[in-house]
């Protein structure tokens, strides 16, 4: 049995406990790709229709490097809404103004506890095909989310340039008047 949380697999995948209990030599046998590098390719004597031992499926390491992919793209985008929700309050740095909508604050404490929800609590993160990541995998995550809100804040500074110009020329075409 695979524990998605710690990668161990107990004895599942044990030699002993495998089609290759024998010996491999029944299952593969030497060969040369077309570069003339030696492989191990399936044995013939084991015949073309017969049941070759695979692992389970959505359990080899391209299924669940794909799935691990998948929630750390998931992770990165449910983060980076929340944090250009922030960086959209105000066309000042979002973070001088971070604690200043209480109700903002809820939100997004609700919104980064349903994200752990859905990475950690197993019934919802089974459901939704994702898998829990370590701290350093989420970290990647956390810091794609943190690109997408800087490139926010960047794209800002011209826009508050051309603000203050407008509203400087605003005040001087306004004094002329009094």
């Amino acid at each position: 049995h695979f524990d998605p949380w710690t990668g161990a697999a107990g004895e599942f995948f044990a030699r002993e406990n495998t089609p290759f209990s024998e010996g491999v030599d029944l299952w593969v046998a030497p060969c040369a790709d077309r570069h003339g590098v030696e492989r191990n390719c399936w044995s013939s004597t084991t015949g073309a229709f017969s049941p070759r031992p695979r692992l389970p499926q959505g359990l080899h390491c391209a299924a669940y490097g794909t799935r691990m992919g998948t929630t750390m793209s998931y992770c990165a985008i449910h983060l980076a809404e929340i944090l250009s929700l922030m960086t959209f309050r105000t066309d000042e740095l979002f973070l001088w103004h971070f604690l200043s909508n209480k109700v903002f604050l809820v939100l997004f404490v609700f919104n980064v506890s349903a994200l752990m929800v859905f990475v950690y609590l197993p019934m919802a993160s089974e459901d939704l095909l994702l898998a829990p990541l370590v701290p350093a995998r989420l970290a990647i995550s956390l810091c794609f989310a943190l690109l997408i809100a800087t490139i926010n804040e960047i794209v800002k500074v011209p826009y508050r340039r051309k603000i203050a110009e407008e509203n400087e020329e605003r005040r001087r075409r306004g004094r002329g008047r009094l």
